[in-house]
């Protein structure tokens, strides 16, 4: 900032320094503020954070507002339709169908985008899910071949994610899969919903 002299400006001394010592104090002020935001950006509690890796019974946190405006054109009755298969394929080039799984259809955004990640990363539920959230959940469950089908859905973005389980070893092995996809107005859309491992 460039600040005019006093004599220039036409101030008698006694004001000039008077002036002088505010244009410092507020000069002082500012980089104080400053030095304060930098120690609160640092210590912000809001920040996102790595949460640790999941035991058993942990429950994720999530961190996305809820916007219900981004799920409510979800709720609409449409009449796009998805038909789809889910399965893994193993290492060894099995073909692991989703026998009877559920599989869920959900509006693709940042909050369940991030529900989506933590699931990923191996946690069973969330501790602080909005109750409303659970009304733009549509499930279904697979056939023996891992089929499933949504009807009338609306146009828009959504994410299916479902889960195929096996025996491994005497134990049961789960796998979580999903898929994203956008469907037009009336359109019938067939996916699959798979991982290679």
């Amino acid at each position: 900032m460039h600040l005019r002299s006093s004599r220039t400006a036409g101030v008698a001394p006694r004001e000039c320094k008077s002036r002088r010592a505010i244009a410092w104090a507020c000069r002082l002020g500012a980089i104080l503020a400053l030095a304060a935001c930098a120690e609160l950006e640092e210590a912000n509690p809001f920040r996102e954070t790595p949460q640790p890796p999941p035991t058993p019974d942990a429950e994720y946190v999530i961190t996305t507002p809820f916007v219900e405006a981004e799920f409510a054109p979800y709720a609409l009755q449409g009449e796009g339709t998805i038909s789809g298969q889910a399965y893994v394929v193993r290492s060894n080039g099995q073909i692991v169908l989703a026998d009877r799984q559920q599989v869920v259809l959900v509006p693709w955004n940042a909050y369940t985008r991030e529900i989506r990640e933590a699931a990923e990363a191996g946690y069973q539920g969330l501790a602080n899910r909005d109750e409303k959230y659970d009304r733009y959940r549509r499930t279904a469950t697979t056939d023996a071949d891992g089929r499933f089908y949504f009807t009338g859905l609306p146009a828009g973005d959504w994410s299916l994610m479902s889960s195929v389980v096996w025996q491994e070893g005497g134990e049961n092995v789960g796998e979580f899969i999903y898929e994203n996809i956008s469907i037009e107005r009336g359109e019938l859309k067939q996916v699959v919903v798979s991982r290679r491992l």
